[in-house]
């Protein structure tokens, strides 16, 4: 099974870590509707904007909770207690019909799944008795599973029950809610080939599926060589790119372009068009997807304890119009982060770039072709699966180039988008 996402499909991430908060009410920011309920109502409005995809957190309830003087958290769904639907973004008929009112409107929904870490503090309050064979750590055996950081809170997907449970459940999802795929959350110490059993066993025809994998930094190696922590170096070698690459091609997925995101990173327009999703083998293009935030790495919206999110590798306010144009415009299947399209100021930009990806038929198999770069300044062009060009891009001092040709963006300075 192929994952179906479209080679025009363009995801919006639609939600952030703030959203929810377990103290107080544990809504929507005091909200007296649910996050599934105000999206719903958005639904129509995300569909004329041009996205086809929008992007769920996890669905599964999460009752965890911390306190750092005023600051609190939990509840965002990453340290999931059992398969109960009702979670703190809506309850299990919310979520259905959100879905259905998507659907209606042309938008496929994948969800967030957490395949591994749980929350240590809850590990006897949990759906898998603990101790237990249904963890990786327990004491009355010696796992052979991969691990997830330290791998203190992992559950054991070698067991026959754990693998049970998780089959029956997604496929709760996707036949019983209608979701259209998955966001695999943290694929690191997984097996390819247990996707590989999930997906087979999906009941459903065609879903998306999407991997999110972040190459382990040498530092953060606590307990031993590399390979005893993840299955894909034994399977691909010690090159982060092989890894995802590999893991896409075996699994039939696609796989967040961690790459483009580094090189959003480093904040210089020069290096935008050094990520996986300009590589010249179409397939591997095609099976990028591109972000410049999510909830992880960037911004969220205030709550009211003032706490901005998780702020892992945020990339800066001035250099997102310079990193959404490249990824609106370029190769690979981009997915929009719903705080910077609306509510840090980019939504006329982002929305702009939308209807020329669209109006354009640029596509996640489109070419880039570098012209000319430098330090801050950028300029190539972006052609078709068969080569015919479709606009240049010119970034910085290169914006000013082609004068002869009128630029068809007209929400930002340093940059232009001429066509042919």
């Amino acid at each position: 099974m192929r994952s179906c996402l479209a080679p025009t499909d363009i995801i919006l991430q639609a939600f952030h870590w703030n959203l929810v908060k377990t103290s107080g009410t544990g809504t929507l920011r005091g909200s007296d509707k649910s996050w599934y309920m105000i999206l719903t109502g958005f639904a129509q409005h995300i569909a004329e904007l041009g996205f086809t995809v929008i992007y769920l957190p996890p669905p599964w309830i999460d009752r965890s909770t911390w306190e750092n003087g005023d600051d609190y958290g939990g509840g965002e769904g990453y340290f999931w207690s059992d398969f109960d639907l009702n979670s703190f973004y809506g309850t299990e008929e919310e979520l259905r019909t959100l879905v259905e009112q998507c659907h209606q409107v042309g938008i496929k929904v994948i969800v967030d799944i957490v395949t591994n870490h749980r929350d240590y503090k809850r590990m006897t309050r949990d759906i898998w008795d603990y101790p237990g064979e249904s963890w990786r750590a327990c004491p009355q055996k010696q796992s052979r599973a991969k691990i997830f950081l330290a791998g203190d809170a992992d559950i054991d997907h070698s067991c026959f029950r754990v693998q049970s449970c998780f089959i029956h459940n997604l496929n709760r999802l996707v036949v019983e809610c209608n979701v259209d795929g998955f966001r695999w959350d943290q694929i690191y110490g997984m097996d390819p080939d247990l996707f590989n059993q999930w997906i087979t066993n999906l009941q459903k025809a065609e879903i998306i599926s999407i991997g999110e994998y972040w190459p382990r930094l040498e530092k953060d190696i606590r307990c031993g060589p590399l390979e005893d922590f993840d299955p894909l170096v034994e399977r691909y070698g010690v090159d982060p790119i092989d890894r995802v690459i590999g893991w896409a091609s075996d699994t039939s997925s696609h796989v967040l372009d961690y790459r483009f995101k580094e090189m959003v990173q480093r904040h210089d327009v020069q290096y935008l068009d050094y990520g996986l999703n300009t590589v010249n083998v179409e397939w591997i293009r095609k099976s990028m997807v591109t972000f410049v935030e999510n909830h992880d790495t960037g911004m969220s919206p205030l709550c009211r304890v003032g706490r901005m999110g998780q702020m892992r590798w945020p990339c800066s306010e001035q250099h997102k119009p310079f990193a959404y144009t490249f990824m609106l415009c370029g190769p690979g299947v981009p997915m929009v982060y719903w705080p910077d399209l609306f509510d840090f100021g980019h939504y006329h930009l982002i929305a702009q770039l939308l209807r020329i990806r669209k109006n354009y038929g640029v596509a996640a198999d489109c070419k880039w072709c570098a012209s000319s770069r430098g330090p801050n300044r950028l300029s190539g062009t972006i052609l078709d699966s068969d080569d015919h060009p479709i606009f240049e891009l010119g970034f910085g001092e290169l914006a000013s180039s082609n004068l002869e040709r009128k630029n068809i963006l007209d929400s930002a300075s340093l940059i232009r988008i001429a066509t042919f």
